[in-house]
């Protein structure tokens, strides 16, 4: 079941005198309803456009241009069926109105690939528009059928030739009644008239040949048994697409003759005898040898696997869904209809609130962008996950974890978008959303894996981040200058970082500046950020934002602005970090640009870099010991105020301490240690012999009662 909006339109007359079709419309909304699919037919005299995903229209009739124009300009997401076969240089069609209809629909469905590729050649369409639903036939034909039933209604027996199609000169009636009276046979016509000059010389010619009856419900148990009392059923019209009738002739079990013009050889393959319309001798000799046929199942078997109803309308169902988008594991809702570009290659564009339905717990991958820069809330089971992702108008990568919602129900993820500037008045509402391109939805491990998801594999969720790499140390991703992280429950993220410039990045955990400014340079460094749930028990958010030191270079790569992050892990109980050599973290602390630490008889140490930073959320005493690998000089600066200038640490251990106090109620100390060596001529293989060891560490009151 979906509650996509569709809604259809023809031209005013076309239920007049039905054929094919009309035929098609009508089953296409009755087998869209066996799917869960309620279509509306469009009144004119209560029109209801609002609210409407899809607006298809029926036939390239004159004067149909006017009314799409009109959805076109309201914005409206136009599906156009033409029916038509028009070559280059064809005479008597309104061409330059069919090729503004063509370009004014955002998808264009054909009956075969035939007609798309000739529609697109002939108007200059782009091919990516089209999509083919092949033409079908009700489950009706298939069941058994008494031939007497129409010998006892028409009064016809014997051998006959059986034509069902409206009476016009595309259905070239003409010439089929004299190639039968050529071969002295007779003649059964069921039908429409459409033209009735047409139809008063097809009387005359077929007197004492001719048997005509007026159109008969296409459920009927005569017409399904028409098809099967006939000799051949013959449709040899200047052209067809491919003929709803030869069709259900076929599945009923008829021999078919038909045009060969059209696409009637993608259907019926060598199953059917092809005629030249225009040659009544072509016509005698197809008849000829139609009837000398041994009667064969390949026609009827092959309609009955390929060309049903229930088969042809899941494909149409695929275009309403943008299934070439989102695949079959995915029901979207809120999102016009797909486009292609070359570069691009398939996407699609929201509303301003969209949601897609996911068959099963899985990831849904994609790459997104605004056309404007734009707040997106992002909801998964009706938890907000993002609440004001930013959006640019740039692709950046996107990815969420969609686990079954509560009572095992699908998972449901859900859109909506805030444009940051001033809206301006635009006649495309697709200005308002978001592009989504490259949908993936992945289940396995494996599949993770290979699609390059470095933090879903370990339970984050990313945003902004590229597909991970991997070299002969180990996998990496790089992040574009904006990214953020999703953790699952609250925990420690331990990674090594750099970057390709030098740059600075503000870190946020939560929407609180954890790092304003942190100096992020070539080389890789160690980074450990704690990160609690957030206020009302969310799940921890943290967030990079990149600003290189130097004049930006410009670079076809668009890494080169952000960072590049390895060894990424996610740590949550004392026995992981400890493990993990996080001597800081397992004292409520934070630090940057320190080594992973090491245990010796003593205890727990840890070798700084050059350049260390530490924060802690707590007044008191901070004590340590401390020494260098080298004599060196220490400047060591507290919430950007500077406490010690070049202070002369040893090889051995020393005792330091230092007094915090946060600037506000509730806030951090920062605390920035710089080593410089006394010799700076000394180079050494292995960074921490320029760094400090620090150990014993702890916080204290003012009554010397430690805090942790």
């Amino acid at each position: 079941m979906t509650d996509l909006a569709i809604t259809y339109a023809t031209y005013p007359t076309a239920f007049e005198t039905p054929g094919g079709g009309e035929i098609q419309i009508l089953q296409y909304r009755k087998h869209l309803a066996a799917l869960g699919v309620d279509v509306t037919f469009f009144d004119p005299w209560k029109p209801s456009l609002g609210g409407v995903d899809v607006f298809h229209y029926f036939s390239c009739y004159r004067g149909s241009e006017i009314f799409i124009d009109e959805l076109y300009r309201r914005g409206m997401s136009i599906i156009l069926s033409p029916t038509l076969w028009i070559e280059e240089g064809a005479t008597g069609y309104p061409m330059a109105q069919i090729g503004q209809m063509l370009s004014m629909a955002a998808r264009i469905v054909c009956n075969s690939d035939m007609e798309c590729d000739l529609l697109a050649g002939t108007f200059s369409v782009p091919r990516h528009k089209f999509a083919t639903v092949y033409n079908g036939v009700d489950l009706s034909f298939m069941r058994p059928t008494d031939p007497e039933v129409f010998r006892s209604f028409s009064g016809v027996r014997g051998d006959f030739v059986l034509n069902v199609a409206n009476v016009e000169p595309r259905k070239n009636q003409l010439r089929l009644i004299e190639a039968v009276k050529r071969l002295g046979m007779k003649l059964v016509m069921i039908g429409g008239v459409r033209d009735q000059g047409y139809f008063e010389q097809c009387m005359e010619l077929g007197r004492g040949c001719l048997t005509y009856i007026p159109a008969l419900p296409h459920d009927s148990d005569v017409l399904r048994s028409a098809y099967a009392a006939c000799s051949i059923f013959a449709l040899p019209s200047t052209l067809e697409t491919p003929g709803l009738a030869a069709l259900e002739a076929a599945c009923v079990g008829a021999r078919v003759l038909v045009t060969e013009v059209g696409c009637t050889q993608e259907y019926f393959q060598t199953s059917a005898v092809y005629v030249a319309p225009m040659s009544v001798d072509s016509i005698v000799e197809g008849l000829r040898r139609g009837l000398a046929r041994p009667d064969s199942d390949a026609a009827r078997d092959l309609v009955r696997e390929k060309f049903t109803w229930p088969v042809v309308v899941e494909r149409l169902l695929d275009v309403y869904l943008n299934r070439d988008v989102f695949g079959h594991a995915l029901s979207a809702r809120g999102f016009y209809l797909s486009a292609f570009d070359p570069l691009l290659g398939r996407y699609v564009w929201s509303k301003r609130v969209a949601g897609i339905v996911c068959d099963r717990s899985g990831f849904l991958k994609f790459d997104w962008c605004s056309p404007q820069r734009s707040k997106v809330a992002v909801k998964v089971n009706g938890e907000l996950v993002w609440p004001d992702l930013e959006v640019g108008t740039d692709f950046s990568s996107m990815v969420l974890a969609a686990p079954l919602g509560p009572g095992e129900q699908r998972p449901q993820v859900e859109f909506e978008v805030q444009p940051l500037e001033r809206e301006q008045s635009s006649a495309d509402p697709r200005s308002l959303g978001v592009m989504l391109r490259d949908v993936r939805f992945l289940t396995g491990e494996e599949e993770m894996r290979a699609a390059g998801m470095l933090f879903e594999l370990m339970g984050l969720q990313g945003q902004g981040w590229f597909r991970a790499e991997e070299d002969g140390v180990g996998p990496f991703i790089w992040s574009q200058k904006k990214a953020a992280l999703i953790c699952e429950q609250s925990g420690v993220l331990v990674f090594d970082w750099c970057a390709p410039q030098r740059s600075k990045v503000a870190v946020k955990v939560n929407g609180e500046f954890v790092w304003p400014d942190l100096e992020v340079g070539t080389e890789f460094s160690s980074m450990v950020l704690a990160a609690p749930l957030g206020p009302g028990e969310q799940r921890p958010r943290v967030e990079f934002e990149v600003q290189p030191l130097e004049l930006e270079q410009a670079s076809g790569d668009p890494r080169s602005l952000g960072v590049m992050l390895r060894e990424v892990r996610f740590l949550t109980g004392e026995e992981e970090m400890r493990a993990a050599g996080m001597l800081f973290e397992l004292l409520g602390l934070q630090g940057q640009g320190w080594h992973r630490a090491e245990e010796d008889g003593s205890g727990l140490f840890v070798w700084s870099r050059r350049r260390a930073a530490l924060l802690c959320d707590l007044s008191g005493l901070l004590s340590f010991d401390w020494r260098a690998a080298q004599p060196s000089r220490v400047s060591v600066v507290v919430d950007g105020v500077l406490l010690w200038s070049e202070l002369e640490v040893g090889t051995e251990w020393s005792h330091a301490s230092i007094r915090l106090h946060p600037a506000t109620p509730g806030g951090r100390s920062q605390i920035v240690f710089e080593v410089t060596p006394v010799d700076s001529v000394v180079r050494c293989a292995d960074p921490r012999e320029l760094g400090l060891a620090l150990r014993g560490l702890a916080i204290k009151d003012k009554e010397q009662q430690v805090l942790q």
